[in-house]
This record gives C-alpha cells, structure tokens and sequence, in this order.
C-alpha cells in the first residue's frame, strides 16, 4: 500500500533527474519532485515562462514523523502550448538573493 498525505499524493515520489528531458504534452499535467528540508527554512522555488507553463499546485511530503525530517516538494506544472522550455528550481530562504542550489528542467511540450 502507498503511503499519501492528505492531499492524496504518494509519498514515496521518486526524484526527478534533471539529466532527463521531461516530455508533456499540452493541457496534460506532469509533476517535478526534489528532496526538500523546510525545517531548514530552505525552499525550492520554480522560475519558468508563464505563457508556457502554469504551476497549478505545490506540496511537501515528509520522509518521515520527526520534526526535523526533510523530504520532498512536488510541484505541479500545466503546459499552455507546444514548446521547448526551462525550468529553474532554486532552493534558497526567502530572505536570502543568493540560492544555495540550482537545477534546471529541460521540458519539451508536445
């Protein structure tokens, strides 16, 4: 049985490899998972073309019950239209300019 959180997503997502082109394909939604500590006051934080691309929900799963568990962030993306696109995740604290990691997604819409 797969463990959920209350918004009914699996808690054992596996990460998604930004070696890896994603392919969507329009109006049909795909999922980016990172590892993620938010007791850490570390976030990740998606940076991407609004005319391609629409996060239509963000969650965080916990590894496990203490509170100082990371775990991962799942972001949920729409693709508006046919494209070649980038997606930049930075994981930093809000209060900070500079990210303490960088990835970038490489997604191509069909």
């Amino acid at each position: 049985m797969t463990e959920k959180n209350s918004n009914g997503i699996s808690a054992n997502r596996k990460i998604t490899d930004p070696a890896n082109v994603i392919h969507a394909q329009v109006n049909v939604e795909f999922t980016i998972v990172v590892e993620s500590n938010l007791t850490t006051g570390y976030s990740w934080y998606p940076h991407y073309n609004e005319e391609v691309l629409e996060l239509i929900g963000s969650d965080f799963t916990s590894a496990g019950s203490a509170m100082d568990t990371g775990g991962v962030q799942i972001f949920r993306f729409l693709p508006k239209k046919i494209a070649k696109e980038k997606i930049q995740m930075t994981y930093k604290r809000p209060w900070e300019q500079k990210p303490k990691e960088e990835i970038v997604y490489n997604i191509w819409i069909l």
